[in-house]
């Protein structure tokens, strides 16, 4: 037993050498306080106050202080039960406490004079009203996650039902400004949020949460989470916009899962006005998500997987140059690329020189999804829990005129979090958090077409962009090739290329 005790305290301290100096982690747990006391209101100090986590069985003592006070902290969101006893009082049990996230639940008990092998029990919940901090904002629960239409399955949009927090298009998306999540939170600016996962930060490179996709997938892996919008605790500094603290599932005494599926398509979409065809479009999203002990009040995992496959056609219509004016005198260095402008094909013409061209186009988006949680009930004194997060995105995009733009992103959140408690009044918490995200973005020549191969229109750097009076832009995105590589780690010095964020950030930009 004291050899187990050391490689317990040995591992802590092993942790505490590799967290970083400033800190990274925001608890996505709340805690269970209260007071103690008799039928006349007299404090009891001394009483054995026991909370327990119902759906896991694990269990937390306390012993009140002289006030008749107990505090259990960083407690994980679910139901509890919190049972006082003292010799010469019956015991007393309130259950049905629902704990979420960032939640301070106050559960005052008072005990009556009798045999303390006598229970009564109280099924109720605790005061809702919020007493103890000044932070506003608001909780998405499980209920709302599942239960409210998304489309594309991005939890994080759901946090516009939170007063004074909305979806904002400004800055669009691209490589030079994302593609996650824009969130204004009180009017302040899209990249002034942070968005965290059990305390580790989501954030990438943009200050946002979001695939290439532009969503961030997990509703089967995200128990609920919590929207601060002012007046936050000085843990999450660095950001003066708004708070997104999720908290994943994770595996309980009973064996639960799902396995879904979500299907659309143009079945009942109907033709614009620029459509000559009904463009033709298919989503299915479709995974699993279990959860269930490996030794049952012990041992726990929880594991989800999803994905993505979208395929969306758009009309594009593009002002190319008629056959009539490639005929003409035109400089030889000049003719190549006029001749990779397709030729009209629509019956309008802009006098002799322009036309239209009409084209069908299909953006494939693939996405995969996967998340990995085990938690483990050490001792009485010590738990730990570990999570793997995994999103891999890919989008083609033929819009352009002679060629389309590829985006691959992928993002890896790693989280290990071990609790020590001694006594009523020493709890330790040791969180390591690791955030990966990369983002490439690259021009491709569309099928059917044939650009000069001069050092210009190099593909292996960029397609330019040139612009004509009259006529549809040629070439590539303006800002492509592009390639970020952006992690959090602890323990790293600041690079030249960095910039600093919530710890050591490092970034580089090619």
């Amino acid at each position: 037993m004291r050899i187990g005790g050391l490689r317990i305290v040995a591992f802590t301290l092993s942790l505490f050498a590799a967290a970083p100096a400033p800190a990274l982690a925001q608890s996505t747990g709340g805690s269970i306080s209260g007071t103690v006391t008799d039928g006349t209101g007299g404090v009891l100090p001394g009483a054995t106050v026991v909370v327990t986590h119902t759906e896991t069985s694990v269990a937390r003592t306390l012993v009140t202080d002289a006030g008749g006070r107990y505090v259990a902290p960083n407690l994980p969101p679910g139901t509890y039960a919190v049972k006082g006893t003292l010799e010469g009082f019956t015991a007393v049990v309130r259950s049905g406490i629902t704990l979420t996230v960032g939640r301070d639940a106050v559960v005052d008990l008072r005990l009556t004079v009798g045999q303390i092998s006598d229970q009564i029990t109280v099924v109720g919940e605790a005061r809702t009203i919020d007493t103890k901090t000044a932070s506003t904002g608001g909780l998405i629960s499980t209920d709302q996650i599942e239960g409210l239409p998304l489309n594309g399955r991005s939890f994080v949009e759901l946090a516009t039902l939170t007063p004074g927090v909305q979806l904002t298009q400004s800055g669009g998306q691209s490589t030079s400004t994302g593609f996650g999540a824009k969130l204004s939170v009180n009017g302040s600016r899209y990249t002034a949020n942070l968005f965290t996962l059990d305390g580790t930060s989501l954030n990438d490179q943009y200050s946002q949460a979001g695939s290439a996709s532009g969503n961030v997938l997990g509703v089967e892996a995200v128990r609920e989470f919590q929207v601060l919008t002012n007046s936050f605790s000085a843990q999450y500094g660095h950001h003066t916009g708004g708070i997104v603290n999720a908290a994943t599932k994770s595996g309980t005494n009973t064996v639960h899962g799902s396995v879904f599926e979500f299907h659309r398509d143009d079945a009942f979409d109907a033709k614009n006005h620029f459509d000559a065809i009904k463009p033709p479009f298919q989503r299915n999203q479709f995974g699993y998500s279990l959860g269930g002990p490996i030794v049952r009040g012990k041992r726990f995992f929880f594991t989800t997987y999803e994905a993505l496959h979208e395929r969306l056609g758009a009309t594009h219509l593009f002002t190319v140059p008629s056959e009539s004016a490639r005929g003409g005198t035109v400089n030889p260095q000049i003719q190549p690329y006029l001749q990779s402008y397709p030729l009209p094909n629509d019956g309008v013409f802009f006098g002799t020189a322009r036309g239209e061209y009409r084209r069908v186009d299909q953006r494939s988006t693939d996405e995969h999804y996967g998340m990995g949680r085990i938690d483990r009930q050490l001792n009485a004194a010590n738990q730990l829990f570990v999570r793997y997060t995994l999103d891999d995105a890919r989008v083609d995009d033929p819009s352009s005129l002679v060629v389309g733009s590829r985006l691959k992103t992928r993002t890896q959140f790693l989280t290990a979090e071990h609790t020590m408690i001694r006594g009523s009044s020493f709890l330790n918490r040791v969180q390591f958090g690791f955030t990966r995200s990369r983002l490439d973005g690259v021009d491709y020549v569309l099928d059917g077409v044939t650009l000069p191969r001069t050092t210009f229109t190099d593909i292996t750097r960029g397609i330019a962009a040139i612009g004509v009076t009259g006529l549809s832009q040629w070439g590539g995105d303006t800002t492509n090739p592009k390639f970020h590589r952006f992690h959090l780690e602890p323990g790293r010095a600041q690079r030249e290329a960095g910039r600093r964020r919530a710890g050591a950030a490092v970034q580089s930009d090619v």
